[in-house]
């Protein structure tokens, strides 16, 4: 699945990034994601796998509920939303175990540095 991501280390934004197979509960997808690699920091080249990589909450969700959807209509899924996958309860607990990578959802990418210029002073 190709998705765009912020490095919680370095905090440079990636867009479509491959993530490969992706895991969900459809009762809670927005907690359930698994990812199955190590996810690898295009920018800095460091293991950012245990929630040290941020992934919209919103571009999850359309990527996840579109897949299900266009995979009911359609045979083969675009290139971009392959390899998510939905699983049941029972499964998710082995995949767990299995799987290397958890994101951090959020709702957009803040930019934590301050812009230039911005002399501003509170009174």
């Amino acid at each position: 699945m190709e998705i765009d991501l912020k490095c919680d280390l370095c905090e440079k934004i990636t867009l479509r990034v491959e993530l490969g197979k992706v895991f969900y509960l459809p009762s809670n997808p927005v907690e359930s994601v698994l990812v199955e690699d190590s996810v690898i920091c295009p920018k800095c080249k460091q293991d950012i796998s245990n929630q040290q990589f941020l992934l919209k909450k919103h571009e999850l969700l359309l990527h996840l509920f579109g897949t299900a959807m266009v995979g009911q209509i359609m045979k083969t899924l675009p290139k971009h939303l392959q390899g998510v996958y939905t699983v049941h309860e029972k499964d998710y607990s082995i995949l767990q175990n299995i799987c290397k990578s958890k994101p951090k959802l959020v709702n957009r990418f803040y930019n934590n540095k301050p812009r230039k210029g911005n002399t501003s002073q509170t009174i």
